[in-house]
């Protein structure tokens, strides 16, 4: 069967340019994946050290923290107190549920306002953003940014 100029020539780059489109389309940078700036981080299993609260570094001392869980309840620790409750994330936005905290009394007047401001801003729906190892929470009250911990998988192991 003899193939016409232009179906060979078709054929011939189809043949060849497929495999090609395939491969670069595969390297490609998804919007939102790593190396494209910014990224939705998926939370569940995640550890985080706060390093700013509304812009400022946090006050002296061991720096507040949270786990997210596999289980969707978050856990950590805002400076005086330790805090828990459940969140959910779909896509950038995650929604916090009541979070409950300890009850001591901080000693330090600094470190209790910026354990109430930490925990004012994670109180309902926020967005979050992923740049490189910063992990950036907005929420109607303020900002916090926190870096990624040690790699570590959170949750019950069955």
């Amino acid at each position: 069967m003899k193939t016409g100029t232009r179906h060979g020539w078709f054929g011939y780059a189809l043949h060849v340019l497929a495999p090609v489109v395939l491969i670069l389309a595969g390297c490609a940078t998804q919007p939102g994946s790593p190396g494209s700036g910014f990224s939705t981080p998926e939370l569940a299993g995640t550890r985080w050290i706060v390093t700013s609260i509304d812009g400022r570094a946090p006050v002296r001392g061991p720096s507040p923290t949270a786990d997210f869980g596999q289980d969707g309840r978050i856990n950590g620790d805002a400076g005086c107190n330790s805090f828990s409750g459940p969140f959910i994330q779909t896509g950038t936005t995650v929604q916090f549920g009541e979070l409950l905290s300890t009850r001591r009394a901080c000693v330090d007047a600094d470190r209790q306002q910026q354990e109430t401001r930490l925990l004012d801003i994670l109180q309902g729906p926020t967005t979050v953003r992923l740049n490189r190892d910063r992990l950036t929470v907005r929420g109607a009250a303020g900002s916090v940014v926190l870096t990624q911990s040690e790699p570590v998988t959170l949750g019950y192991q069955q």
